[in-house]
């Protein structure tokens, strides 16, 4: 029988007495009806009036009186269990049973893999931009795949960022080998860009062009045909202060900063903080000729623009906040810490909020960009007493759209294409072949030269052939 049914059955006792069902109403003395009742014969069975049995009998639902009835009838209540809503789980109840099973099929080496591909195509439309300035005929056919490279260029630096977000989180490496490996590679550049200006780049360029080309000319071009003062192009600088960013607010000291002084520790991240800020200021005040950098200087600046750098920024600051509330909310371990953030959840809660992000940094860049561009030139025209014709008002927003490029901004509206990825993507996927990570950006390099290398070699041969 089911527990939930509550059965309600006549019986007739032992002295014949009828028993009135439980619920129903009490006869009254005075109806006419009941005393008839109380006339019953000895012999144990009652007689009823009519009127006693039509309010004896149920009517259906739908008001018809059922012609018989069994004769012990059962009135059923049903109670139905009210539908239990499920509770929200919270961080800090986290086990290991409750864990997901979905985990993204992309892991952070599909991302560095993407990210140089994205950086090779945005070399290849520097070359591209370079061609066309030099001898415009022997390009002239490939423009249209101008702005879809440089598209795809400008999502290499996410790519490789949140790749080295999943290698931090996942603890696939220490920060310490990390730190290293950005470092060494910051410095390399920096001796190989060098060499190369000082001792090939104005060489060959004074035999190739006879002089009419000096080696600004040609990093102007690979800039994307747009110079700002300056020429930005070392990712490992942003890979290194992404890094260390990173391990000034996770990273626990063993020996000293212990206690207290941990806080002394983690306000060390503002060093990186300030260079990225230093780095911006820079290329602003090159960009507005306020200030001639020196070359030395372009492998040593950052790569991100104003609102990426806040974006991953928030990133890291809101994982550091989960950190922190799942300490205060559960009251648990460094252990169970650790196992949670190994786990699939935090994986998908990791790619969701990275995506909502930046959702909002993509529309947040779009709006400014295009809030600037309006206010600046509404300013001059409001500014002018005379009418201003139409060309000259496209000019003055062609100008103002240039100028607010150079402060970085519509940079980072391009990132939006990455959130598919991100929701694919999941931080707990390893792999073994530690051997095939180190090779990736040798491959990525080896990419990149070869198509400096073929690119050089069609200009070279156009300059000699014109």
């Amino acid at each position: 029988m089911d527990p939930d049914r509550i059965q309600i059955t006549e019986e007739k006792p032992e002295g014949g007495a009828e028993k009135i069902p439980a619920g129903a109403p009490a006869a009254e003395p005075a109806d006419a009806s009941v005393t008839a009742h109380a006339e019953a014969p000895e012999t144990g069975e009652t007689s009823k009036t009519p009127a006693a049995d039509e309010a004896d009998i149920p009517e259906t639902d739908d008001g018809e009186t059922p012609e018989e009835f069994p004769e012990e009838h059962t009135v059923a209540a049903v109670i139905e269990p009210e539908p239990v809503r499920k509770k929200r789980r919270r961080i800090h109840e986290f086990t290991p049973e409750n864990d997901i099973r979905y985990r993204g099929p992309l892991s952070y080496r599909h991302f560095k893999i993407l990210g140089w591909i994205c950086l090779a195509a945005s070399q290849a439309a520097a070359l591209i931009t370079l061609g066309s300035r030099m001898t415009p005929d022997l390009v002239s056919g490939e423009n249209k795949m101008l702005l879809t490279l440089r598209v795809i260029g400008n999502l290499a630096l996410p790519l490789l960022l949140f790749a080295n977000f999943a290698i931090i989180l996942n603890a696939r490496e220490t920060f310490k080998k990390l730190l290293a490996r950005y470092g060494a590679m910051i410095l390399a550049i920096l001796s190989v860009f060098m060499l190369f200006y000082e001792r090939y780049l104005k060489g060959f360029l004074r035999v190739l062009s006879r002089g009419t080309l000096t080696p600004e000319d040609i990093l102007k071009s690979v800039a994307g045909g747009r110079w700002d003062g300056y020429f930005a192009f070392n990712i490992f600088v942003d890979l290194f202060l992404c890094t260390l960013f990173m391990f000034f607010l996770n990273y626990r000291p063993k020996h000293v900063f212990k206690g207290r002084a941990l806080i002394i520790f983690r306000l060390m991240a503002l060093l990186p903080l300030a260079y990225e800020v230093a780095s911006i200021l820079l290329k602003v005040q090159a960009g507005r000729n306020l200030l001639v950098m020196p070359i030395w200087m372009y492998p040593l600046l950052t790569t991100k623009p104003p609102l990426a750098f806040l974006m991953f920024t928030f990133i890291a600051l809101v994982l550091k906040k989960r950190e922190r509330r799942y300490y205060r909310k559960g009251n648990r371990s460094r252990e169970e810490y650790e196992e949670f953030w190994r786990s699939n959840i935090n994986s998908w809660h990791f790619s969701l909020l990275a995506s909502a992000i930046v959702l909002v940094t993509a529309v947040l860049d779009l709006l400014l960009f295009l809030g600037l561009a309006v206010f600046l030139t509404a300013e001059e025209v409001g500014m002018g007493s005379m009418a201003i014709p139409t060309q000259e008002v496209v000019a003055l927003v062609e100008n103002n759209t240039r100028l607010i490029a150079q402060l970085g901004f519509g940079e980072t509206m391009g990132t939006i294409f990455i959130i598919p990825l991100l929701l694919l993507f999941s931080y707990t996927r390893k792999h073994k072949e530690t051997l095939i990570d180190a090779m990736i950006p040798l491959a990525g390099i080896a990419l990149i030269s070869m198509i400096y290398l073929e690119g050089g070699y069609e200009l070279i041969a156009a300059l000699f052939t014109r």
